[in-house]
């Protein structure tokens, strides 16, 4: 038995080789994971622009809202565009004390005309650790930010879903 045993790991040992080196032939390299849009202190070091609350999107889980200082006053005020760099970081909770963190999603602006299908901003969602999971084309968040989050129903600026103050 133990030698069908080493004979059998022998087989699969050079058959993982024989995978790996057709692979490495084919050229085909694997990309390594994104970088976060957001450096790591943005959850302690940036400014909230909404506090915990409830969200009836993102899995209806309570959310707060973070802004890096190109996006706080455009947010807030809608008295600008956003700046290329502005970037926005909603902490995702599964408690309403906004206490056990779940999720980050985030938006960062883009030059214009750089993907104006996403309304030229790069969204990215990660884990706790920061763990880039979903990037770039995040299909979901870009529809509801479409429909919810238009300036002419006044619930959002710039597809940000930011509240009309006045």
């Amino acid at each position: 038995m133990v030698l069908q045993w080493r004979s059998l790991q022998g087989w699969f040992g050079g058959l993982a080789v024989g995978v790996a080196s057709f692979c490495a032939c084919t050229g085909e390299v694997e990309e390594p994971p994104p970088a976060p849009i957001f450096p790591a202190e943005a959850p302690t070091s940036w400014r909230e622009v909404r506090d915990c609350r409830h969200s009836h999107e993102h899995e209806l889980n309570h959310i707060r809202v973070l802004a890096n200082d190109a996006a706080h006053d455009p947010y807030l005020l809608w008295n600008a565009p956003f700046p290329v760099g502005a970037t926005l970081l909603k902490l995702e909770y599964d408690d309403g004390a906004c206490s056990h963190l779940i999720r980050y999603t985030a938006m960062k602006k883009l030059p214009q005309g750089s993907d104006p299908s996403r309304g030229d901003w790069h969204w990215q969602a990660s884990s706790p650790a920061r763990v880039v999971e979903v990037h770039a084309k995040v299909s979901q968040c870009v529809a509801c930010h479409k429909v919810h989050c238009r300036e002419d129903n006044k619930t959002g600026f710039d597809l940000t879903c930011a509240e009309e103050l006045f």
